[in-house]
């Protein structure tokens, strides 16, 4: 599963999601909910535009929202939900930790045989040297 789509609006949702209205409007109860609750979270779910029938609710909900009183609230029947950030932030589908590693294990090479390095890599190396003495 990709949970990729990170709607703003409940006009978004409409327009993207394809399938059985019941569950895109199961979708929109929960978004149009959280948005009410909590305005400064401007993307409060995220789905997997693959498969409607499953969605997180952002982490940074953690705490203020109990599920099982969102889901009686909006009256969700045709629809799960369960906490999770989806791909954003460089998760999931669009994860990049494995290319960041190569790449700065060739800068420290780089720095340690003397040649040039990127101002940013420079940097965190010149901290990690400092910090560990090396």
């Amino acid at each position: 599963m990709a949970y990729t789509f990170f709607p703003e609006s409940a006009g978004e949702i409409k327009k993207t999601l394809k399938g059985d209205k019941a569950k895109i409007d199961d979708i929109i109860s929960v978004f149009s909910n959280l948005r009410s609750e909590f305005p400064k979270i401007t993307t409060p779910i995220n789905i997997d535009p693959q498969s409607i029938s499953k969605i997180n609710i952002s982490r940074s909900l953690v705490g203020d929202v109990d599920l099982t009183k969102l889901k009686t609230k909006t009256k969700v029947t045709k629809i799960t939900m369960k906490f999770g950030d989806g791909s954003s932030g460089g998760r999931g589908v669009k994860n990049v930790g494995n290319a960041f590693e190569a790449i700065f294990a060739q800068e420290i090479r780089n720095w340690w045989n003397g040649e040039t390095v990127e101002a940013k890599a420079l940097e965190a190396i010149e901290k990690i040297d400092k910090l560990l003495e090396l």
